[in-house]
Parts: structure tokens; sequence; C-alpha cells
């Protein structure tokens, strides 16, 4: 079984979840990957940031991007793989420009993705960088008034009496599998090197708080302040922005150590 670009693994509507998620991580596991890059203790990456309210600069996401993935590719000779949680084109740019551009390096790129945006190559929606994707049960939020609204990443939301479930409580698909889904012993989220932030709202910051971004677990934790398409700062740039050019030095340190 191989996958790529042109010809993507993903499981059909029919496909039992259990043996879909089996099924992705002998994918994971087995060289079917471009390049065959087979996933080892770390060599799994982690892309997150703006989406419907795109990336406003562009040019400084991509200078960032270029020296992660050139101290990632230092890092493993053999390669290394990208995760993303699904996002189709928006129009503009967003993560999934980020999810391109790496794909288009050659670096193999999969998602992880709720079934509410199921679809299939050749569709709007469909992750056109992937070469492999594994679409699970959608989690719901629950809001004050009853109404429930789609869980696309983070923790689902429990608002009836205005209060969030804790980490304990449900993930929204994407992170619930990476915390579920084991390759050769190891949960996905434990063999995750480093994460990519740009930016970003809401869910993203619920997510870089559920994986402890910048906690110093992972050497390849990368946060680029991005700004949306209307010029507006994100939340995040606050928190972790400051410490943008620490993460340089020690990305820039570690490049020298492996030469």
């Amino acid at each position: 079984m191989k996958s790529s670009t042109s010809d993507p693994w993903f499981n059909t509507e029919h496909m039992p979840e259990r043996a879909a998620e089996e099924t992705f991580a002998y994918l994971l596991a087995s060289g079917a990957l471009p390049g065959s890059v087979r996933l080892t203790a770390n060599n799994l990456y982690l892309a997150i940031g703006f989406a419907n309210h795109g990336i406003g600069n562009w040019d400084v996401v991509e200078a960032d991007l270029v020296k992660w993935c050139g101290q990632n590719d230092l890092e493993h000779v053999a390669g290394w793989i990208l995760m993303v949680d699904g996002d189709g084109y928006y129009g503009h740019d967003s993560i999934e420009t980020v999810a391109q551009f790496v794909s288009a390096r050659g670096t193999p790129v999969v998602f992880l993705q709720s079934d509410f945006g199921r679809c299939a190559p050749g569709d709007k929606y469909w992750p056109s960088y992937a070469c492999a994707g594994l679409f699970g049960r959608g989690r719901y939020n629950t809001m004050l008034n009853g109404r429930t609204t789609e869980a696309w990443g983070g923790r689902v939301r429990d608002n009836t009496k205005g209060l969030v479930l804790e980490e304990t409580g449900e993930l929204a698909y994407p992170d619930h599998a990476r915390h579920h889904i084991s390759v050769n012993g190891r949960r996905l989220v434990e063999c995750m090197g480093g994460i990519f932030v740009a930016g970003g709202g809401e869910t993203t910051r619920d997510q870089t708080k559920i994986y402890r971004f910048g906690s110093g677990e992972r050497a390849g934790d990368w946060y680029c302040p991005a700004k949306t398409l209307d010029g507006r700062h994100s939340d995040l740039n606050c928190v972790h922005g400051v410490e943008h050019s620490v993460w340089k030095k020690n990305a820039m340190k570690r490049a020298r150590t492996l030469n």
C-alpha cells in the first residue's frame, strides 16, 4: 500500500473507525508515505494557526517556516512527517498554505479531520497537500441555549452552565486521535518532535494548552507571530511572541550541535 498527493489514502464513510485508525497507523509506520518516510520516536510534527481569518503577513510566516523545516531536516535525515487538521483552501493564505508549502518541498503531509469535513479528492474542500488523511467521529459543543456547534479542534465545550470542560474532558476528533492512536506502542502525541504555530484564534490557543506548547518538552516548538488578513495580531502573540527570538536562537544552537 502506497500513498501520495496524486493517489492519497483516506477512509471511506463505510469503513469502521477502529479499522480506519489501524490502517492509518500502519501507513505511518510502514514506509508507505512519499520518500518511504516512517514514523519514529520524534519525527512527527504538527502545524496549527490562523484559518478562516487568514494570514496577512505570509512573508514573515514563510521565512520562519523555511528555517523551521531546515532544522527538522537536519535532525531527521531519514525524513519527517507533518500533521495538520485537514483544512481546505480558504481563498487566502492560512494554515492550509503552511501545509501546501511543506508538501511542495517533498515532506509528507497527513491530516486528521472530524467527519463534518469528510470529502474526497477533487472536492473543493479536499486537502490537496495531503498524501493520507483520516476522518473520525466529530464531537459537538453544547451552548447555553442547548444548541450544538461543531468542535473542529481543542476541547469540546459545554456552555450549558457557562463552563468549559477541563483538559481531561472530551477532545475534538483531531486532538482526541493524536492522544488515542498508537504506532508501535507509542501514541501519536508521544511521537511529536515539535509544533509550528502561525498565530491563531480560540481553537489554536486551546490546542497550545493541550500540547503544553513552548514548555520545553519538544525541541521543535516554534511560534511565528502572525496577523490576520485585516492586520489584527493573534492574542497568542502576546503570550508566545515575546519568546519568539529565544526559540529562534535555540533552533540555531540545535543546528550547530547537529553539524
